[in-house]
């Protein structure tokens, strides 16, 4: 009997981890059905918390369901809970752009947008001289819901104020030189 015992135990010792989980999931509340989350590695809209697992719906239309032991063992991410996000835009212009300029033509294009909530409200910063563009970070707050909208537009108003204001958008490039031997010559 206590062989039996051990090896039912062995047995169960995922699903009663899995159980437990559960119910700590179910007490703590650290998500409820429909928040966007990641959990478990995985990263999904919550569709049912049950006792033994979770089952998250992917922007992708995969139905993922994850043991509870596998969510409540490592880092959760609620995207949706304060029911707002911050979004950062990456934008680079040419060397030689008025800097002052470019902020001001970015802000008040992004400021204008109905998505962009005014409190916090968006803000720009100079992140960068890369090799080819100077690089800003345009960061604007949305609610959860218009999050991916919001970025989208952001991006196409910085793209075309910045073209309305003739301030050029690079692309990478490399210069090559090339030294000449006057000897072979």
């Amino acid at each position: 009997f206590a062989s039996a015992g051990l090896a039912i135990g062995l047995a169960l010792q995922g699903s009663l981890a899995n159980f437990a989980a559960g119910v700590m999931i179910l007490f703590f509340r650290p998500f409820n059905i429909g928040d966007l989350v990641t959990a478990g590695g995985v990263s999904g809209f919550v569709q049912d918390i049950g006792l033994f697992a979770t089952t998250l719906h992917t922007p992708d239309n995969d139905t993922i369901i994850v043991g509870n032991s596998s969510v409540t063992g490592g880092n959760i991410v609620n995207y949706t809970a304060l029911g707002t996000r911050r979004g950062a835009v990456a934008v680079g212009v040419a060397y030689g752009a008025d800097l002052a300029k470019t902020k001001q033509v970015i802000l008040d294009a992004v400021g204008k947008l109905p998505m962009v909530l005014d409190d916090p409200a968006p803000a720009i910063a100079f992140v960068d001289m890369a090799a080819s563009s100077l690089n800003f970070s345009v960061m604007c707050w949305s609610t959860s819901d218009d999050y991916l909208a919001m970025l989208d537009a952001v991006r196409t108003a910085c793209y075309d104020a910045l073209n309305a204001e003739g301030i050029e958008i690079p692309f990478d490039q490399v210069v090559v030189h090339m030294e000449r031997d006057d000897a072979a010559a």
